[in-house]
């Protein structure tokens, strides 16, 4: 049995019951206002020669017409016939119980329905729940793409930042270079005016010497085209460098056209150097000037190749910092959202637990109702059997031959009372289908076999 609070109570023993009972099976006893003596004993020969018969069942009976010869007195029936035993407060108690029964079932239906109010609640609850955690979902999903666009923007700005500062240490650097490419340029002039001084001597000489005057004119032009040469050469360096502080607003492709920019000095130098070396051949005088330009161009050399190693290794350096701040941000975010998702998978898994409970409880109660009307069913049924066979065990008789039969026919109709309830038990079990037999067999076959007996 269930309370209004859904908590389980032991059902009330017999005694409780019989307690309850003992009052009401009281006043259905004492209904019948008549003396007890009635219903134990009958009498006889009192009143327009009729007798009032009462069994031990209460039934009256009614009187004999005044034609019918009177017999003498005889000993009670209760000495010569055995007695069934009251069956009135079995029957209030079978009505009590039933009552008792139908009340508990109703109570329990508004219990099973406020549960199944709770449990709409519960659901309506839990969907709710559900939308707030898509909106969360959303929201966190959000969330993780701005904080990825901000780790994007933040990544462009570190580079832009390590961008313009190597593009300052570069200006650095080429202002560097030129500085030491002007002054050696300017060495080469006073190594040039020095040169062109020893040929006009040298001019002033062969006019004198006259047989040496092809030589030196051919040696006059040599050093010419030699000298313009170099000035073109120089106006080109002059030229690539401003090139450079133009293109180094480009920092994609800075390494590419640095290093292509170093072989074109490298192979130009080594020109450069070859030109030398002939000019040191015919020029005796200038060797110590070459050597010195061949060891200033080995040392620009090197220095390019260690600002080219430099720029490499910072960028490099630059873009593995860069990297490792974004895996390290991505990691914590996609740990946080991941810890978040789990979160939720966790109560979305709960919630649909207590789901499935609910709907279980929900299908147990249901099942608990139906079988809880059906035993309510049966029992009104057979209450009802009870109350049509205590009609027809009360109904008044014409003669004491009939009395007895009727109480050899309520004794049969109560055994097979006894089995159609045996019966409907074992038919609701699903074992054997209930067999009625009818009433009015056993009333025309019990008096019609005592009468032959008589």
């Amino acid at each position: 049995m269930l309370d209004k609070d859904g908590i389980y109570q032991e059902p009330k023993t017999e005694k409780e019951d019989s307690e309850a009972v003992a009052p009401i099976a009281g006043q259905i006893v004492h209904q019948d206002h008549r003396p007890p003596q009635a219903h134990d004993s009958i009498l006889l020969g009192h009143g327009n020669g009729g007798a009032a018969v009462a069994s031990g069942l209460g039934a009256p009976v009614n009187q004999q017409p005044s034609n019918v010869n009177v017999a003498p007195p005889a000993p009670p029936i209760n000495q010569m016939l055995p007695q069934p035993a009251p069956k009135s407060a079995s029957v209030a108690n079978d009505m009590l119980s039933f009552l008792r029964a139908y009340k508990n079932m109703e109570a329990e239906i508004v219990q099973l329905k406020e549960r199944l109010e709770e449990a709409r609640n519960v659901e309506e609850q839990l969907k709710q729940a559900w939308n707030t955690q898509g909106d969360t979902i959303k929201t966190l999903e959000k969330r993780v793409e701005d904080e990825m666009k901000n780790a994007e923007k933040e990544k462009e700005e570190l580079k832009n930042q390590m961008c313009a500062e190597f593009n300052t240490k570069m200006e650095a650097k080429v202002e560097e270079v030129e500085a030491k490419k002007n002054s050696e340029i300017s060495t080469l002039e006073n190594a040039l005016t020095l040169a062109h001084s020893i040929i006009t001597s040298r001019n002033a000489q062969i006019e004198n010497l006259k047989d040496e005057s092809v030589q030196s004119a051919k040696l006059t032009e040599e050093t010419e085209k030699k000298y313009q040469e170099l000035k073109n050469k120089l106006v080109y360096t002059e030229n690539v460098l401003a090139a450079e502080k133009a293109d180094k607003e480009s920092t994609r492709g800075v390494i590419a056209d640095m290093e292509c920019r170093i072989k074109k000095r490298m192979e130009e130098k080594s020109e450069m150097a070859v030109e030398l070396e002939k000019a040191k051949e015919e020029n005796s005088d200038n060797k110590a000037e070459l050597v010195r330009l061949s060891e200033n161009v080995d040392e620009l050399k090197k220095e390019n190749e260690r600002a080219k190693d430099e720029y490499v290794k910072s960028v490099h350096e630059i873009s593995k910092k860069l990297n490792a701040e974004v895996e390290k941000k991505l990691t914590k975010v996609k740990q946080t959202h991941e810890e978040k998702v789990a979160e939720l998978e966790g109560k979305i898994l709960k919630q649909d637990g207590q789901l499935a409970a609910y709907k279980e409880r929900d299908t147990a109660l249901a099942d608990r109702h139906r079988e809880n009307l059906l035993i309510t069913k049966k029992m009104y049924e057979a209450q009802m059997k009870i109350l049509e066979e205590c009609e027809k065990a009360t109904k008044p008789v014409d003669d004491i031959g009939d009395v007895e039969d009727k109480k050899d026919d309520v004794k049969d109709a109560g055994g097979h009372q006894e089995q159609e309830e045996q019966e409907e038990v074992a038919g609701s079990s699903g074992e054997k289908e209930p067999v009625k037999r009818s009433n009015k067999d056993a009333e025309t076959s019990g008096p019609n076999e005592k009468k032959q007996k008589l």
